[in-house]
């Protein structure tokens, strides 16, 4: 064999050269970091639900619409998390566990009748921007949930549903003041009209 040959073989690792354990040096620290990484946990609970507080119960919401918010909302926003198996698994565990309880801190579905009427409206608004900007669901959440993908029409019929719900929130809040202040609703209602 020539010795240039066997030098050049040598060097690329194919005759006792080191250069084989590489991979599995890199392998064995890879399962190491990923052991190292579930070490730490972050608790994944969902709280216990009172039925009466929910948005379902709340908002007189429709069908159709509570089918799009059990698909598409109710993961990050309610006490109602499925958590999946990858969930359990770090880096996955911490991103999923921050996604929820960010989410359930903005808006949660399932604490719907602790808002005020306010925060209601607040966020029944902003439910509707969030969803015809293509802001909610999360981009990086549609491809691991393809269910929670969201049509035009169910946006149509998410935002056609704010609008009523805001409405006759708006209306209840009118009789509510006008039961508080009674003697004052005629002199407000003659001085909205001039």
């Amino acid at each position: 064999m020539h010795p240039m040959y066997v030098r050049s073989a040598r060097w690329v690792g194919v005759r006792g050269s080191s250069m084989p354990r590489i991979p599995w040096v890199i392998a064995a620290a890879v399962l190491a970091g990923g052991a190292l990484m579930n070490v730490a946990r972050v608790d994944r609970t969902n709280q216990p639900v009172d039925p009466a507080d929910t948005i379902e119960a709340q908002a007189q919401m429709p069908g159709n619409v509570a089918a799009i918010f059990q698909r598409a909302c109710q993961d990050c926003h309610s006490e109602r998390t499925h958590w999946p198996w990858y969930s359990g698994v770090a880096p996955m565990h911490w991103l999923m566990a921050a996604d929820v309880y960010g989410g359930r801190d903005h808006l949660n579905l399932s604490r719907w009748g602790r808002y005020s009427a306010e925060e209601r409206t607040e966020r029944l608004i902003g439910i509707c921007e969030m969803v015809a900007g293509n802001k909610m669901p999360l981009w990086y959440y549609k491809p691991i949930h393809p269910p929670a993908q969201l049509s035009e029409n169910d946006k149509k019929a998410v935002c056609e549903w704010v609008k009523s719900a805001v409405v006759e929130q708006s209306a209840a809040r009118a009789s509510v003041d006008q039961q508080i202040h009674p003697g004052d609703a005629p002199q407000q209602m003659s001085d909205a009209i001039r």
